[in-house]
């Protein structure tokens, strides 16, 4: 898939909000996988649910499978003329294709007066495919989808270290907002206060890496998560996700 750099200039912005569903570095994505592990300690009833903070969250399931949610209005997000905003500039709906079941926003980029650029800059990108759950509808965008195509998947997928092909993402249209769920993403469990994610799909920050570990405590609705690397132990500033229940 061509990655067109203007295009994901403007999009840099949606990194940070993926940078914490993140299972370690940032680097190239391998289609290799690893040993598949099973999770067997019994679940804490407490954790299964869904847990928000402010642009992503956790849905630890009874299935133990985790799925990552996502809220990327900020970045994209479709308005009720018909246009779409991406990375905080709107796009004339003329760029937008939609039959009440599938949604298609492109992007071209426009130079300024007398920028010379590449020719490839100028060629059409597609920025997002959503294909809608159910019946169609062509009064709204709003709805349940299925993420099918467009560099918001490769992108996506970078941040959250797994190659694009192993990465299943639904949609949720609900006026300005666009939240995205990256389903069953991967696995985990849990002991005596130490949550583990692992997945044979998932990149870790090395090759021996078997999985990402949190300390995490309950209180109440709120959800806090220290992450503690590959180790037990963690450093003194390990970054601290605190989320709230959702349901």
């Amino acid at each position: 898939m061509k990655r067109i750099s203007a295009f994901i200039a403007a999009c840099a912005v949606m990194a940070g909000a993926l940078a914490s569903c993140a299972s370690g570095g940032q680097g190239s994505v391998s289609s290799e996988t690893k040993p598949a592990r099973e999770s067997k300690a019994p679940l804490d009833q407490a954790l299964i649910g869904t847990w928000k903070g402010d642009a992503a969250g956790y849905r630890f399931q009874d299935d133990r499978k985790v799925s990552l949610l996502m809220d990327l209005s900020s970045s994209l997000h479709f308005n009720s003329d018909g246009s779409f905003v991406l990375a905080g500039e709107t796009y004339s709906k003329d760029l937008v294709s939609f039959d009440g079941s599938l949604i298609k926003a492109t992007f071209i980029y426009e130079p300024a007066e007398g920028e010379e650029v590449d020719e490839s800059l100028l060629e059409p990108v597609d920025v997002i495919e959503l294909s809608r759950k159910g019946e169609p509808d062509k009064s709204t965008f709003d709805g349940l989808y299925d993420v099918v195509g467009g560099e918001y998947i490769s992108m996506i997928a970078q941040n959250l270290a797994i190659a694009p092909e192993k990465l299943s993402l639904e949609a949720e249209i609900d006026g300005e907002n666009l939240n995205i769920t990256a389903v069953d993403y991967c696995d985990y469990e849990v002991s005596d206060g130490l949550l583990e994610m692992f997945s044979e799909n998932m990149q870790f920050v090395d090759e021996n890496a078997t999985s990402v570990k949190y300390r995490y405590e309950i209180s109440g609705d709120e959800l806090k998560l220290t992450y503690l690397g590959e180790t037990e132990e963690g450093a003194a500033d390990a970054p601290v996700e605190v989320l709230k229940k959702a349901d």
